[in-house]
């Protein structure tokens, strides 16, 4: 479909935007997303070296606005793009994002037929281990695809608009490719299965509504930007003595959890959710160099959700992404127990206090909107 705009000239194109839509405001909000099975190593432009599966979330989210405005100059290839992040300057930031918009030129061909202004922030920490890449380049893409639509006439059906979006997200940050689906999704091709795709994310929808209503604490420990980026995480696994075989297990254990999903099988739901989440950090302290982003009060705050769950009978677990936070994950029936258990035994472990009251989010359909 992005080659259908092959009936334009890039000169047609430009006129037409300048015509029909030479400046405008776009703004989306995009969840984050919490991943059980978890993705880390990649190979060639971004595709992961194992499937992934994750659940997008509701209060843990990026606002982004976008305003456009067409250029003078078509013809000189550049990329113009000005980044505020929570209205200050973010170089690095800005760089990150006018390498993205180069490196997707091709698919949306306008990228460079107009001059962008962009302004983000977070409801939650960026660069803590919270998925802030997932949300931010998932804000980002939906955005663009809807420009793509405005901008090229093209329709698209929802099915071929979040697959294309999905895409696009995977090509700032493969985690973003899940954020694009409300609910359950999937990212990789498990090949055992027959199913999924290593270019783009995939819903789930028949999860059982245990898991469609799940709750997620998300307990800030520290949320300070980690010392080492995912990014580089996923080049030291290219190395790592141990990779084949968690690549492996990331496959059986995806398997396994595409069916428990289904039959709302929470025991098992919670056997991988904590077997992933440590592997993970596992594969950090193993890795050449080696590191650690777990913190004194994150393995204390897991101690004590086990004791929890061992003397209370409830099905709580925790899961963890690239950083020292704690996502404690339960279900909806309960979650009055849960939280007094957290403002009791918990909170003294946090950051100032802080955590999210979270939730399975019901994706990027109600977050769009032109100004």
């Amino acid at each position: 479909m992005f080659q259908a705009v092959n009936e334009y000239s890039r000169d047609d194109l430009w006129k037409k935007i300048d015509k029909e839509f030479p400046e405008g405001q776009l703004v989306c909000e995009m969840p984050s997303n919490i991943a059980i099975v978890k993705y880390w190593g990649k190979r060639d432009i971004q595709l992961p070296q194992n499937p992934s599966l994750s659940f997008t979330l509701s209060e843990a989210k990026t606002k982004t606005a976008i305003s456009w405005q067409i250029t003078k100059n078509p013809g000189d290839g550049g990329i113009g793009v000005d980044l505020l992040y929570e209205n200050k300057k973010n170089i690095q930031f800005e760089e990150r994002l006018r390498t993205y918009f180069s490196s997707i030129r091709e698919l949306c061909p306008f990228i460079d037929l107009v001059d962008f202004k962009i302004a983000t922030e977070n409801t939650f920490p960026h660069s803590a281990g919270i998925a802030s890449s997932a949300s931010g380049f998932a804000s980002i893409a939906v955005a663009l695809m809807s420009l793509f639509k405005k901008f090229t006439g093209i329709q698209l059906s929802d099915t071929e608009f979040y697959e294309q979006a999905s895409r696009l997200a995977r090509l700032g940050s493969g985690s973003a490719s899940r954020s694009v689906f409300s609910s359950f999704a999937f990212w990789g091709r498990h090949k055992a299965m027959n199913i999924g795709s290593d270019e783009y994310a995939m819903p789930i929808d028949d999860v059982d509504p245990v898991f469609s209503t799940m709750r997620d604490a998300i307990l800030i420990v520290d949320s300070s930007p980690k010392e080492i980026s995912s990014s580089k995480g996923h080049r030291l696994m290219q190395e790592h003595p141990f990779a084949q075989v968690r690549y492996d297990q990331a496959g059986k254990n995806f398997e396994q959890l595409y069916r428990t999903l289904q039959n709302g099988d929470l025991e098992s739901f919670i056997q991988i959710c904590e077997s992933e989440a440590m592997t993970l950090h596992a594969l950090m302290a193993t890795a050449s160099p080696s590191y650690t982003l777990m913190r004194p009060n994150t393995l204390e705050i897991i101690s004590r959700i086990k004791s929890f769950r061992k003397h209370s009978g409830h099905p709580v677990c925790f899961t963890m992404d690239a950083g020292p936070n704690v996502h404690l994950l339960f279900p909806e029936a309960v979650e009055h127990e849960v939280i007094g258990f957290i403002e009791s035994e918990l909170v003294p472990f946090l950051e100032n206090g802080q955590w999210i009251n979270d939730r399975v989010g019901s994706g990027s359909r109600e977050f769009l909107s032109y100004a």
